[in-house]
């Protein structure tokens, strides 16, 4: 991380969209890499998201997600971990009426965690 200071936001948490998963039920997931550029380790992660084109075609709306230490683990300060965020199915299309990534914004509107 040290050496790559393009990712992430100094002394901050940053998202960076990488891509869709697509479930074999279908279901689709946004793959974000969640980046911690503070001085402490974060567990229990309370993060809220907004995701959408620029044209305003909605693909989450502040969508709150829950990311524990049991099934997320521990963020470790100057790390980054994937993190796979479910897609609404009616919301779907919206991100495939994009085809340049450029085209996406995405934000996060809540951030809480417990200090470990």
């Amino acid at each position: 991380m040290a050496e790559s200071e393009e990712i992430g936001i100094e002394n901050d948490v940053a998202i960076h969209f990488t891509g869709m998963y697509l479930g074999e039920t279908g279901a689709m997931q946004a793959i974000f890499i969640i980046v911690n550029r503070m001085d402490v380790a974060m567990t229990n992660i309370d993060v809220t998201i907004s995701f959408s084109t620029v044209n305003g075609d909605v693909i989450l709306d502040k969508a709150k997600y829950n990311l524990t230490e049991e099934s997320f683990g521990i963020l470790e300060p100057d790390t980054a971990m994937p993190i796979y965020l479910d897609i609404p199915p009616e919301n779907e299309e919206n991100f495939f009426s994009t085809s340049n990534m450029e085209d996406l914004v995405y934000t996060i509107d809540e951030f809480d965690f417990d200090e470990k």
